[in-house]
């Protein structure tokens, strides 16, 4: 059998973006609550590491999705994957990522 190629695709939506979805996510200010997103932060890195793709293509993605203090699952997410985030600088907002 010859070699395949895994790949899937993630919108993280970023923190900063819920301020769109809040008839959605009900928290008390503009952006959902801390906790709501840790939750959908470390949700989203347990299912990356249980689907094990060579190619991990991130949308709307800020350097909190692959902080402990914000995705419990941030750990591993690094030790699995090299990151590589566009835009390159941890201060330039949310973004595009690939994790290979």
């Amino acid at each position: 059998a010859r070699p395949r190629l895994t790949l899937m695709t993630w919108n993280v939506l970023a923190r900063p973006y819920t301020k769109y979805n809040r008839q959605h996510h009900r928290a008390n200010g503009k952006v959902e609550d801390p906790t709501q997103t840790m939750s959908r932060y470390t949700m989203a890195g347990e299912e990356i590491l249980n689907r094990g793709c060579d190619l991990v293509f991130l949308q709307e993605c800020e350097a909190e999705f692959v902080d402990p203090a914000w995705n419990i699952a941030a750990g591993r997410l690094l030790q699995e994957y090299d990151l590589f985030r566009c835009p390159q600088g941890l201060l330039d907002g949310p973004g595009t990522a690939l994790l290979v």
